[in-house]
């Protein structure tokens, strides 16, 4: 089991409405995500891994046609509709997701400490 596992919190818990997601560090959402993953993971539903300052943090692996080769994972913040990006904090960025037999650059809300660490994240 991948050491940064215990700090992810089941989607099914969000998807119930449990209030009681585990508050997550910025340093241990950057220790996170600057670890190696495993990539065969595609296709799982995305996760909370926490709450970073009242919003949750998910994870999620995105693949599309060559995979596990060409898996992504995006870590980003999780918006309520009506919320900016801006108003959590957060730093909108484009990262290349495989789509199809292709790639596509997509916008993604993430955590400021990720954006200032971007070399150090691991997607």
């Amino acid at each position: 089991m991948n050491r940064h596992a215990a700090i992810v919190v089941s989607a099914a818990a969000v998807a119930s409405g449990c209030s009681q997601l585990r508050p997550i560090s910025e340093a241990e959402l950057l220790a996170y995500a600057s670890a190696p993953y495993e990539k065969a993971a595609y296709g799982s539903p995305p996760e909370v891994l926490g709450v970073l300052d009242d919003t949750p943090v998910v994870v999620e692996l995105v693949c599309s046609d060559l995979c596990p080769a060409s898996t992504v994972r995006i870590v980003r913040f999780e918006l309520e509709p009506g919320v900016s990006c801006a108003d959590v904090g957060g730093v909108e960025r484009q990262v290349l997701v495989p789509v199809a037999i292709t790639a596509t650059l997509q916008e993604f809300c993430f955590p400021n400490v990720l954006a200032q660490n971007w070399s150090a994240y691991v997607r």
